[in-house]
């Protein structure tokens, strides 16, 4: 008679997460054998949010193609500028193409790679914009950078255009530098 272990619930929690990610790691593959020419990260992600309902990191994404690649279930190059215009990318980097129909990674010759799905151009995502940082009375700035952004930030105050902000940033280092120095002077005195 042979005994069975049960498995404590962490353990169960690990395999359920492990079933998980191989589920979502399958989907990805899917999805690239449906392109009909290679694809970026970006594609993936956007083809997966739309007709999958699965909205998931463009990093996790990256991380399963490029181990799917390691494996030998997907392969990858990168762009050429060609590739890069007819996509409408951005012209910062070249990006890594993925595909899954075989060694020979044909060349992208359109921005559709999904039926009925054209890959956005970079100029097209949203950006985010960041969150405002405002001072409640009475609290202080702890550091240095605090006091920087609070200060480029508020409406009565505005940069020269010809001083960067690195140049804005050392002024206001030097002059506490020189008020310690004046300091330690008073005090040797």
């Amino acid at each position: 008679m042979t005994k069975t272990k049960t498995m404590t619930p962490l353990e169960l929690a690990h395999a359920a997460r492990s079933k998980q990610g191989l589920r979502t790691k399958k989907a990805v593959i899917d999805s690239l054998r449906s392109a009909t020419q290679p694809v970026t990260v970006g594609e993936v992600q956007q083809y997966l949010e739309k007709k999958r309902g699965v909205k998931l990191h463009s990093t996790y994404i990256r991380q399963l193609l490029v181990a799917a690649s390691k494996d030998g279930l997907v392969f990858s190059r990168a762009e050429t500028l060609d590739e890069q215009n007819i996509r409408g990318g951005s012209h910062v980097r070249l990006s890594i193409l993925f595909w899954a129909g075989g060694r020979k990674i044909p060349d992208r010759t359109s921005r559709e790679v999904y039926a009925g799905i054209v890959s956005r151009p970079v100029s097209d995502m949203k950006v985010k914009k960041k969150a405002k940082k405002t001072v409640r009375p009475g609290r202080t700035l702890s550091s240095q950078t605090d006091k920087i952004n609070f200060l480029i930030e508020s409406k009565n105050f505005n940069l020269p255009q010809a001083e960067s902000l690195e140049t804005f940033k050392l002024r206001i280092r030097i002059s506490e530098l020189e008020s310690q120095l004046s300091a330690i002077k008073k005090l040797l005195s």
